[in-house]
Order: structure tokens, then sequence, then C-alpha cells
């Protein structure tokens, strides 16, 4: 939620009747109030404007005491222009600069972006600057047009104008001049394509397939061990209800919370700054295996002398190692109060034996994701500061917001790059992108049963603020467990595919 700043009237009245004049700031929905120290009889507020009527006898002082009171809030965030020409541009350019300082860089480049269309804009129809007055909607076709033009697309010219409008109403907000007719009111904004792009059950299916590729065919794993990271972030994103990547690349250790068994990831969304959970379901589980640390997937290995998957994924000295059974009935020492002593009857042969290829509808039952479970949890107590995947670390905490924002963008690069390949191994016509994993998660489970309710829930939709008010503990079990009947139902129909 964006922030505000209103003058308004106190509600309790003075014992002669009069009422305070306060400044409230609105921000992510708490409220500060400041006084201007000045009371008047309610009759002589201006609700539209805001201000003191004319009628009093002192207003332009006491409106005066507002405006100074805004500004001295504002000072160290957004400036305010009161220029003589009320000029839009500059109002717009100043409020980049806001969201610059303020750290939200995602919503400055798309603000800046925008304000760069309508410098360019001008400059063809000769003009130097945009005067609010000069918004009309006569202006806004011919806007729309030169966007035509230069092929930008509807959802695209959609999210410009939204834009446009947005900083129009935070200067009328800020009583930067009077509009006495609304341009927008007439002007329709380019519609809205209907409908996100989603993988269908049978598509998602063919990613499955090439998952367990990766399980069995040792070949294959090292031709494409890139794409084994690409599809772990892809399933990843579905499986914990569409997280998106920027928070899946900023997920450490620690975001795992629960005991045994009832473990939860706990995270604030980036985009929506919303905390939200998501079960650590098993699907879940046997991705985050492959990010253990070393010793702890030789520990896991030994102990349960299964999961082919994992050691296809071990560097070859590691494979060495084990093959040579180097670590039978050795001690493993995780830390200084954590050791394992491994099995001496670990058999290497389970792992040589190609006519797994032949068992592959069995080859998920090999992963003992209980033993995983207390790895894991042994992992986030003594590494829990760590990042769980190999796209981000230490250093880049250092980076500025601005810097760690385009660091992410340069891996989001690759990683929707990488979806190319995937697209490609998979024998996909629908093009495949870091969003899509969340809208086929919304899809599939619907189609599978579950409510748009839980559906909206599981999302963390932003539009659901007033309804997550009236949330409690139970609504999340609820939506827990739809998610795992979705799952259960998606896991038969995997098995139907292989049948």
């Amino acid at each position: 939620m964006g922030r505000r700043i209103t003058p308004i009237l106190w509600t309790r009245k003075t014992q002669n009747g009069d009422k305070f004049i306060y400044i409230r700031l609105t921000e992510n929905r708490k409220s500060t109030y400041f006084s201007i120290g000045k009371s008047i009889p309610p009759k002589y507020w201006n609700k539209e404007y805001k201000r003191v009527s004319t009628q009093y006898p002192s207003y332009q002082e006491i409106n005066e005491l507002i405006e100074n009171k805004v500004r001295e809030i504002e000072k160290n965030d957004l400036e305010i222009l009161k220029g003589e020409n009320g000029s839009y541009l500059d109002f717009f350019l100043n409020y980049n600069k806001h969201l610059e300082k303020s750290n939200r860089i995602g919503s400055y480049k798309k603000f800046n972006n925008v304000y760069n269309h309508l410098k360019k804009f001008l400059s063809i129809i000769y003009k130097k600057d945009l005067l609010f007055k000069d918004i009309n909607i006569d202006f806004l076709e011919k806007l729309n047009e030169y966007f035509i033009e230069n092929n930008i697309g509807q959802t695209t010219r959609r999210s410009y104008f939204k834009i446009i409008k947005n900083i129009f109403n935070k200067g009328l907000d800020r009583d930067l001049f009077i509009s006495y007719k609304n341009p927008f009111s007439k002007f329709k904004l380019p519609k809205e394509v209907s409908g996100h792009k989603s993988l269908k059950l049978e598509e998602f299916i063919k990613i499955i397939k090439v998952k367990q590729r990766f399980n069995f065919d040792e070949e294959y794993f090292n031709k494409f061990q890139k794409i084994h990271h690409t599809i772990n972030f892809f399933l990843f994103s579905f499986y914990s209800h569409g997280m998106r990547f920027g928070d899946i690349i900023r997920l450490k250790w620690n975001n795992i919370k629960g005991l045994d068994d009832k473990l939860e990831i706990h995270y604030t969304m980036d985009k929506t700054k919303k905390k939200t959970q998501v079960p650590l379901y098993d699907e879940l589980v046997d991705i985050l295996r492959y990010y253990l640390i070393v010793k702890l997937q030789i520990v896991y290995l030994v102990m349960t002398n299964r999961d082919k998957g994992l050691f296809i994924s071990l560097k070859d000295n590691y494979k060495d190692v084990l093959i040579r059974k180097e670590l039978n009935g050795k001690r493993i020492k995780i830390s200084d109060n954590i050791e394992f002593k491994l099995r001496n009857d670990f058999d290497p042969s389970f792992y040589q034996n190609d006519t797994l290829k032949n068992l592959l509808d069995k080859e998920i039952d090999n992963i003992d994701r209980r033993f995983i479970k207390k790895l894991i949890l042994i992992q986030q107590n003594q590494f829990g500061n760590e990042y769980i995947f190999p796209l981000f670390n230490k250093s880049k905490e250092k980076l500025s917001v601005k810097q760690q924002y385009n660091f992410i963008n340069t891996r989001l690069s690759t990683y929707n790059k990488n979806l190319k390949v995937l697209k490609s191994l998979c024998g996909l016509t629908q093009n495949l992108s870091s969003h899509i994993s969340r809208h086929t998660f919304s899809d599939l489970s619907r189609k599978l049963g579950s409510s748009i309710y839980d559906i909206s829930i599981s999302l963390n939709h932003q539009d659901l603020n007033t309804t997550q008010h009236y949330l409690n503990s139970g609504d999340y079990i609820s939506v827990e467990e739809t998610n795992l009947g979705f799952y259960d139902k998606l896991k038969n129909e995997l098995k139907k595919e292989k049948n």
C-alpha cells in the first residue's frame, strides 16, 4: 500500500465545540497523526479540499500551517511541486526520484519507463513540458495512438495508462491543481487481455517425466546438469503455491520452521511484503535433498542405501568414495555435537544397477523423506543463515537494494533462458517462463477441485487483504488440507499417465 498524507479534523470536540486539525500519515495500513496546534469550528472545514474555508477569518494563516506541516512530513521523502505552471512532467520526475530513494526499485523502473515514453511523445508533438491541465481525453487518445504505432501491446498500454492516471491522481490528492473534469472518466483504457498462460495437465506431466529421467539416467543428468537446477526451481515454485522466483532466490534454511514431520516454509513475499507459509510437502522435500551440504547427502545415501537420483547428482570424487566403500562404518562429524556412525553393510551395487530404468514406477519410493526432514532440521540448525539455492550468497547482501534488484534480474534472465531449453527437452509448444509455474499451480488446482477461495489464499493475492482480516488458524488448516488433497489428486493423474 502507498504512502498517503491527509489533513483531517480530529473526531473529538473541545469544550467550545471546535475540532483540532491534524495531518494523518498512512503507510502500510498504519496511521500516524501530527497536530498543527490549531482548532476551528467544524462548519469552516472544507471536506473536499481538506483545508479551512475562506469564510473563516484566519483561514490563510491556518492553511499555511497545514501546508508547512505537510512539507515537513514529506521533506525526506517526496518533494511537493507547487510551481505556477502546475507541471505534471516535473511532478512525475520527482515521484520517480522518491521511488528510487525509497528503494522501491521495481516500481521505479516501471514508472521511469513510462516517464521516458511521455518525454519522447512530447518531443514528437513539439512540446517541452506537460501540465496537469493539458491532460485531457484528446491528449490521452493521441498518446494511445503513439503507443500503438510503436508496437506496444494491449496489456502493456493498459499498465502504462494506469501509471499515468496514478500520477494524475497523486497530484490531485496533493492539491497541485484543481480538476474540473476527470479526463480518465471518458477515456477507455485498452482492454486487459483475459487469461494467463499456464500448462495443461498433459504438458505438466511431460516436465515430471523429464525430472524423473534425471533420477536414473546418469548420462542424461551429466549432459543437462544446469537444466536439473532449472527444473528444480520450476517445480519448487509450483509445489510451494506458486512462489515467485525473487522469493525463491532469497530463501534461507532458517525459513523452514517446525519440528519432526510438521515442517513449513515461512517467508515474506517481496512483492507484497506479506508474511506467508507453505507446508513442506513431499515434493518440496524431494527437491531440497539436492541442496543439503555434501556431508548430509553422504550420510543419507549410506544410511538408507537407496535414492539413485541423489547419487547421480554427486560429484565424481564422492561417487568413487561411495562405490569403493571407503566410508563404510566410519563416523562423519557435522558439528561439535552432531556426528553419524555410518553403516557397515552399504552396498553400492544398487546405484550401479542399470535395471533401475525398468523400475521407474517405483522410483519415488526410493526416497526416505522422514530421514531427509531430520537432515533438513540439522541443516537449518547449523547453517540456518545460508541460502538454500545456489542463486544468491552472503556477499550479495552487501550490495545496495538497487544492485541486488539488478543482480536478481540477471539471475532471472538466465533462469528464463534455461527454461527455453527445458521446453525443448519436454517437447512443449507452450513457452515456459518463471511465472508460468505460478499460473499452472492455480489452474491445475482449480481443475482438480480446489475452491477459488483456497487457491487465492494459497497464492496470497493482494486483493484479499480485507478477507485476510477475517481469517483464523482454521482457515489455514483448511487451505493446507485442500492443497494436500490437490497434490494427491495430481499424483493419481501422473500414475494414470504411466499406466
